[in-house]
């Protein structure tokens, strides 16, 4: 189901925050390596990652070291449990954080289980999106 997905003022202010720190801290292979071992924590628990938009959406955002190069990494998530953000909403949000063309365009795209808690203790699922950044004098902010 389609939700009113509104990207305003306020809303721009806060992606440029979460791209600036994120071009600012990105997460080597290394680190990638500790939050699986769980040594460190995930960007999800970052605030300094995290966009939350009217709606119930969630995005968390980082730019990190993969196997195939440098890689902007964007997790949606929205307040209802059971359910994902639909393509076109994901796709919305992708742009407005730099990342090209639609989903299709993305190296990797997966759902990830039960990986973020709203306030009531229920669980909810995320659109993982992974998408090898090309110009590498990209500039995000």
């Amino acid at each position: 189901m389609l939700r009113a997905l509104t990207i305003g003022k306020k809303e721009k202010k806060a992606i440029k925050d979460v791209l600036r720190y994120s071009a600012n801290n990105k997460m080597t292979h290394s680190d990638l390596m500790r939050i699986c071992e769980g040594v460190k924590d995930p960007a999800g628990t970052n605030p300094k990652h995290i966009c939350t938009f009217p709606g119930g959406f969630r995005v968390v955002f980082c730019i990190e070291e993969q196997l195939i190069g440098w890689c902007n990494h964007m997790s949606v998530s929205i307040d209802e449990p059971g359910e994902l953000p639909s393509v076109p909403e994901v796709e919305v949000i992708m742009n407005e954080f730099g990342m090209w063309g639609t989903s299709l365009n993305c190296d990797s795209i997966w759902v990830e289980g039960k990986c973020h808690k709203l306030p009531s203790g229920e669980l909810v699922d995320a659109v993982n999106l992974l998408q090898k950044i090309k110009n590498k004098s990209y500039s995000c902010v």
